[in-house]
């Protein structure tokens, strides 16, 4: 049974099911699928996923659908093919949104009583809400609340070619007779405000090499076409590439 093969109204178990190459076992299901969408109920007891699942999920269309809650006891990501990473998450996650990647989500995604475990790392999320939404046809914001502190980006950006614009704007500033080529790029065009607490070893988890990130205030806007870049604020960094406490 594969997840493409599924056109029926489920009520019953299900031995086996497979998707991205990961074949799960125990799985309770209530509920309606038509190719690759699912409307209802999950409890999956799997080696290497305890879950209990409402809601639904529509992976048909090129940008897909999510709209459930999940109580999830324990999830190795890397074991089923989601990370390639050895990365464990348990906790309450609601969503509803839609998309595949930071650039094209738009909707919400809460993190409650949440345990990431990456190698030996743990970190704890009390509460974390990720909210994304569209203001006009170019510009949109990306809002990150939770325990930790807040982070806010506003305006017209893609964070996949971030990178490759601040790289730019770093060699026109700092080189001479330099001659900038990314005319074709995405433009970028924001505000950020960012107001960080104690990390702990959540900041870890995320940047490996990154020991300890807190009380850190950063205000700033980017502007690529014109190669201005404004940034104001303190951080508190220990230990990143060999460098501490600056």
């Amino acid at each position: 049974l594969t997840l493409e093969s599924l056109r029926a109204k489920l009520d019953g178990n299900v031995s086996s099911m497979t998707i991205r190459g990961y074949d799960y076992k125990d799985i309770k299901v209530k509920g309606f699928v038509l190719q690759k969408s699912f409307n209802g109920e999950l409890n999956v007891r799997d080696q290497y996923l305890d879950m209990d699942f409402t809601g639904k999920v529509n992976l048909t269309n090129k940008i897909p659908e999510f709209n459930f809650n999940a109580n999830i006891q324990y999830a190795h990501l890397n074991e089923l093919h989601l990370t390639k990473q050895d990365v464990q998450i348990a906790g309450i996650m609601n969503s509803n949104f839609t998309g595949n990647n930071p650039d094209n989500m738009l909707g919400s995604i809460s993190l409650k009583n949440f345990m990431i475990i990456r190698d030996t790392m743990h970190a704890r999320i009390d509460n974390m809400k990720v909210d994304a939404r569209l203001l006009s046809s170019e510009a949109k914001s990306i809002k990150v609340t939770s325990e930790y502190g807040d982070v806010d980006i506003t305006g017209n950006f893609t964070l996949k070619e971030l990178p490759k614009a601040l790289i730019a704007f770093a060699r026109y500033t700092f080189t001479r007779d330099y001659i900038d080529t990314t005319g074709n790029s995405a433009t970028q065009d924001f505000t950020l405000k960012v107001n960080v607490e104690d990390m702990g070893s959540l900041s870890r988890i995320i940047v490996p090499n990154l020991l300890a990130l807190k009380n850190a205030v950063i205000n700033g806007n980017f502007k690529s076409l014109d190669h201005a870049l404004n940034l104001t604020g303190n951080i508190w960094v220990n230990q990143h590439a060999g460098f501490s406490d600056f």
